[in-house]
């Protein structure tokens, strides 16, 4: 399969850009300094040009804190970009997958959120890429959207590396220890975006995470523990840890539908931490599907 991959100098976008060629899939992958995914006339050439069977969109404004103070920009990349890409997608005939995060739910349930469920953005990027899911949609219903969270991976920067970092230097680590979610290994992504692309799954909303939930404070004891590091944890509270800029306090993501289409369970994020880590947190194959 030939894919185009947006974004791909990011956490996500470069783990697609360095597994789909060792996968047997050829993929032309732009970062930001090669496709600024705001200008349509660029985006529609970039298309053209690769001529893809899918479009992998992971181009992103995501830094939640700066968001809040770039509206406009965020809005112009997360929206408008999305659309941007659709459109050429769909005028290319190829596929459309739009990567998108746990946080469009504002965290007030205690069940895992499934993909039919309300949503309810909390701030500027999670509006943000909620109004890029309905855009991507409403070019193209076949469309993929697909939700992730708390992504960790071998290419960019992420809170598993920075745990790591700081408990090499001997440094403290200020962690939060109300908020809840899935670990996901940038790994299993892609290989799941690509079987669903592969087994022509229908357009529509996909809830793509590694099995279970934690908090950070979970995650960041299990990074120590495996990496057999140490570290003083000093615990936070949200609204301490991020006074200006509301995160949803429980965003687990229900992945029954997606395990059930592909008729396999979602890795456990302690068993796909540990392979990463193992790897040297630089990635590794992942496990073939069950």
């Amino acid at each position: 399969m030939r894919f185009l991959v947006t974004g791909a100098g990011g956490l996500l976008g470069s783990e697609f850009r360095t597994r789909l060629p060792a996968m047997g899939h050829g993929a032309v992958a732009q970062t930001h300094a090669q496709l600024d995914v705001t200008d349509r006339l660029a985006v529609e050439r970039a298309v053209r040009a690769a001529r893809p069977e899918a479009v992998v969109h992971c181009a992103a404004h995501a830094r939640v804190d700066q968001a809040e103070v770039e509206p406009e920009e965020t809005f112009r990349v997360n929206r408008d970009g999305a659309r941007f890409v659709a459109e050429a997608a769909a005028e290319a005939g190829s596929r459309m997958v739009y990567m998108s995060t746990d946080y469009v739910f504002d965290g007030t349930e205690r069940i895992p959120y499934t993909p039919g469920h309300r949503r309810g953005p909390l701030c500027v990027y999670a509006r943000s890429k909620a109004e890029g899911e309905d855009a991507v949609r409403a070019v193209d219903s076949g469309s993929l959207v697909v939700r992730v969270s708390w992504l960790f991976g071998g290419h960019g920067e992420g809170f598993v590396q920075h745990v790591l970092r700081q408990a090499r230097a001997g440094r403290p680590l200020h962690v939060v220890r109300d908020q809840w979610s899935c670990p996901t290994w940038t790994a299993n992504v892609v290989e799941l975006v690509v079987e669903l692309l592969e087994r022509d799954a229908p357009g529509g909303v996909w809830h793509v995470a590694d099995g279970g939930e934690a908090t950070r404070l979970d995650q960041a004891r299990e990074v120590l523990r495996v990496a057999g590091l140490s570290a003083e944890i000093i615990e936070l509270e949200r609204e301490t840890f991020w006074p200006d800029v509301p995160r949803p306090a429980y965003s687990v993501l229900d992945t029954s539908a997606t395990e059930s289409f592909l008729g396999r369970p979602m890795e456990p994020w302690r068993t796909s931490l540990r392979r990463y880590l193992d790897a040297g947190g630089k990635g590794a194959r992942p496990l073939p599907p069950r």
